[in-house]
């Protein structure tokens, strides 16, 4: 560790003990561990299943890494011989979600390269949420105490992290496997801040909760369900029905600002505001204006609800960025702006 520290090399523990990961924290440059299994056609309905796995290693500031997956469906040749994969999407969205490396494991000539830039940035620098994505509170409660009967691995999958930018959040939660019926709480999304965060008193203010198909990203599929403000955030819900397995739905929740605006960002990624995309934001009385990085001449298009009306109006409105790695983009039609 000392060696690798002093080269400026990350360390990855693969197929380790606990005691191995609790022994990292005194190795700096061990910044990442494998949180599953090794992906392969024996495993490949349950291996992507590290929600529970990630919660250690998140706790000791290590980024749970996945094991490659394949992009496309069918994968011909290679050591696993005529390999099917059920459902890219779900593999390349965990995979991002951890806060890890991504890692594309495809032969040549067989990378759905659409998929592979939900994940990041023309130059390929990962979108990821604050922290990685793990089980969340309330589903660990229910399977414990709950009227869950099944076991692992058919058992729901409910996961969420968050995107922190600045004084803004915004939250991210995954349904995978639903065994049955599930109510999302705006009071257990809200949950996931660190309890010294005021955000988790947002339920006082409006927010809205989103979703886009995970299979196609087209702007026709968004839902949008509003919340408040003065709501009771634990009666503040949204229904999700018992869906059959590698079904998955990804929401992401958002605040409305005073002037009727909400932030849904950058709706082609899984993270669509990642601190590594969204530098600032700033609003006042009618509009709001989002700086974004990433590589020159890339063009970022992000996506804005407004609810002050009657019927909620989504505009999306695209930037360039230029020289300075930056660009910043308004709603109410006023010109993008590069930088």
């Amino acid at each position: 560790g000392t060696s690798a520290e002093k080269l400026g090399v990350n360390i990855e523990y693969c197929m380790v003990l606990p005691r191995h990961v609790l022994q990292s924290v005194e190795i700096p440059a061990v910044d990442q561990v494998r949180a599953s299994d090794d992906y392969g056609p024996s495993s490949r309905f349950w291996q992507w299943r590290l929600g529970r796995s990630s919660i250690f290693a998140s706790a000791l500031a290590l980024a749970p890494s996945k094991d490659g997956f394949y992009t496309t469906h069918v994968q011909p040749g290679g050591s696993q011989g005529l390999f099917i994969e059920a459902s890219p999407e779900l593999q390349s969205l965990v995979s991002t979600m951890t806060t890890g490396p991504v890692l594309v494991a495809d032969g040549i000539g067989y990378s759905n390269k659409e998929l592979i830039m939900r994940s990041c940035t023309e130059d390929g620098l990962v979108l990821r949420p604050s922290k990685a994505m793990t089980a969340m509170d309330f589903s660990l409660i229910e399977e414990a105490f709950g009227r869950t009967t099944v076991d692992f691995p058919r058992r729901s999958e409910v996961w969420g992290t968050y995107s922190h930018v600045g004084s803004d959040w915004w939250f991210h939660v995954l349904a995978a496997d639903l065994q049955e019926p599930v109510e999302l709480k705006l009071s257990d999304v809200l949950r996931m801040a660190p309890a010294s965060e005021p955000v988790r008193h947002w339920g006082d203010a409006a927010m809205l909760a989103y979703s886009i198909s995970p299979l196609d990203f087209r702007l026709q599929n968004l839902r949008i369900f509003k919340f408040g403000p003065g709501g009771d955030p634990t009666m503040d819900v949204v229904s999700l029905p018992m869906k059959g397995r590698l079904n998955f739905d990804l929401f992401h929740y958002a605040r409305v600002y005073p002037n009727g605006w909400a932030i849904l960002g950058e709706l082609s990624k899984w993270v669509p505001t990642s601190p590594d995309r969204v530098v600032s934001i700033s609003w006042d009385q009618t509009s709001v204006a989002v700086t974004v990085k990433g590589s020159q001449g890339e063009v970022v298009r992000i996506t804005f609800a407004n609810v002050s009306g009657a019927n909620t109006v989504v505009e999306s409105r695209s930037c360039q960025i230029g020289p300075s790695l930056r660009c910043t983009v308004h709603t109410c039609g006023a010109a993008p702006v590069k930088h």
